[in-house]
């Protein structure tokens, strides 16, 4: 395995697709050393299964569980026992549809409760709209409301609106989501469990998404005008416009109190202070080393779920082709304090030629694995993978949460 004694930015080739059958089945990446596990095939789901996005948590808190979307008509959610010592899987189990409208977007994980998961539940039919927050119990399959917020939706966003693509704070205390409906995301909601307390509620703001970052302090808000947008929600909400190094629908990914960049000048990646968004950005990788345009037409994914050491990429060829750069169609761990090492996982195999054949992969809360999908050489089915990272950092303790101790509503 390649490890992070120090920046190296090497471009290695693809060697020829290795042979990975049956869920179960275990591989070694023949460039990198990692070994990766296949946790899906054809007995999960006829037409494919797919890590949902790279910003959920789709291991538990000891890695003992794991969950992924397979699709039945549409995405729905299956979650396993998994023995991170020796790979192994249990045989699956599909979260039951007993409560209506579950979403594949936003259902995770709790960051402390290793028999717990965080349901978003959303449907927009008007009049009979739904915005739910749940928890499940992997191990007995029961559903718990926490907040029912269908009312405060509809306020925001009109007739057909609902609650959707959920994000949670470290502390599992603060959700956040943005509110979207016939006419896409108009607005976006973010509400503290401990308090029942509506911390924000914006309306009539275009949005594509809106993430907490996990120390439950600050929202990102991506999409419309302007671009972006952070808000800190400690002392009376306040917001700043980013006006530096962004541009509209890039990637990102958010630790405890910074935001790691899609893309900067110089080909290089970056981080952002969520105190002072447009005060600097730390780059993480050397000039031109993580290439974009031309010959390599790579984009990606990022995931800073695991502690804030790390963070990872995992890049593909927009028009499904070979490697030409550095980190062209792998999955590679960047350190985040500005020293450019790496750690080189593995090439992911998926050949892109539409939206769910991006990876997505998606840290551990200890960042020992990620998860990712694949259709693995263009097979005509896509999968989800578990790759080991050969990295193990405790998660840290969530930071108390200290804001929003009062509703604050604003309108806009």
């Amino acid at each position: 395995m390649i490890t992070e004694t120090g920046p190296t930015y090497a471009t290695y080739s693809e060697p020829a697709l290795p042979t990975i059958t049956n869920a179960g089945d275990i591989i070694t990446d023949a460039t990198f050393g990692c070994r990766i596990l296949k946790l899906t095939d054809s007995t999960d789901s006829a037409t494919g299964c797919t890590v949902p996005y790279s910003n959920h948590l789709l291991f538990n808190s000891d890695n003992t569980r794991v969950m992924c979307n397979y699709y039945d008509g549409w995405y729905k959610v299956k979650h396993w026992v998994f023995n991170p010592s020796t790979l192994a899987i249990s045989s699956g189990t599909v979260m039951p549809q007993s409560v209506a409208g579950i979403q594949q977007t936003g259902t995770q994980f709790s960051h402390l409760d290793t028999d717990k998961m965080w349901v978003s539940c959303a449907g927009g039919t008007p009049g009979s709209e739904i915005s739910k927050i749940y928890s499940y119990k992997p191990s007995t399959q029961a559903f718990t409301l926490v907040k029912d917020l269908t009312a405060t939706v509809v306020a925001n966003g009109g007739a057909g609106c609902y609650l959707f693509q959920l994000s949670v704070s470290a502390d599992d205390d603060i959700f956040a989501g943005h509110v979207t409906g016939p006419s896409g995301g108009v607005g976006y909601i973010v509400y503290k469990k401990s308090t029942d307390t509506i911390l924000l509620n914006q309306s009539g703001v275009t949005v594509n998404e809106v993430y907490i970052d996990k120390s439950g302090r600050y929202l990102w808000v991506v999409g419309g005008t302007p671009d972006a947008t952070v808000w800190d929600l400690q002392g009376g909400p306040s917001s700043t416009t980013v006006t530096t190094e962004i541009s509209a629908g890039q990637h990102y990914a958010l630790g405890s109190g910074w935001d790691l960049m899609h893309s900067m000048s110089s080909g290089r990646i970056g981080k952002r202070d969520l105190a002072s968004p447009n005060g600097g950005v730390t780059a993480l990788v050397d000039v031109n080393k993580w290439v974009y345009g031309g010959a390599g037409s790579q984009q990606d994914h990022y995931s800073a779920l695991g502690p804030d050491t790390w963070v990872l990429g995992s890049r593909y060829n927009t028009v499904g082709g070979t490697v030409v750069n550095p980190f062209d169609n792998e999955l590679v761990l960047v350190k985040t304090d500005g020293t450019g090492n790496v750690r080189r996982l593995g090439h992911h195999r998926a050949v892109f030629t539409s939206y769910y054949d991006a990876p997505f992969a998606a840290l551990s809360q200890d960042s020992a694995f990620a998860m990712f999908s694949s259709n693995w050489g263009n097979s005509g089915r896509y999968d989800a993978y578990i790759i080991e990272t050969g990295v193990s950092d405790p998660p840290a303790a969530p930071p108390p949460t200290n804001v929003g101790t009062v509703s604050f509503m604003r309108f806009i």
